[in-house]
């Protein structure tokens, strides 16, 4: 989820970050908090909204304004992507 939040500009707060809990910024102010669930799935939670937060599903649903289907095919391609293509 973070290496996936840093390529759509996010980046690592590590004054804020702890243990559990990485916090990441952007530059036009928005902040999230990623962190693992209960079922060991990685989530993220807004800084500023209550209702935004969820699975990468929903952070490329709410952030690029895609349905569930066109964020099911983004997250393919960055899977089939090498490593090294994924930035």
């Amino acid at each position: 989820m973070r290496l996936f939040a840093a390529r759509f500009g996010y980046f690592v707060d590590r004054r804020e970050s702890k243990i559990g809990e990485t916090v990441m910024r952007h530059r036009n102010g928005d902040k999230i908090v990623i962190s693992r669930s209960r079922d060991q799935h990685f989530v993220y939670c807004s800084a500023f909204n209550d209702f935004d937060n969820g699975s990468v599903f929903d952070f490329l649903m709410k952030r690029r304004g895609l349905d569930f289907k066109q964020a099911l095919f983004v997250l393919s391609q960055w899977v089939r992507a090498p490593r090294s293509r994924r930035f």
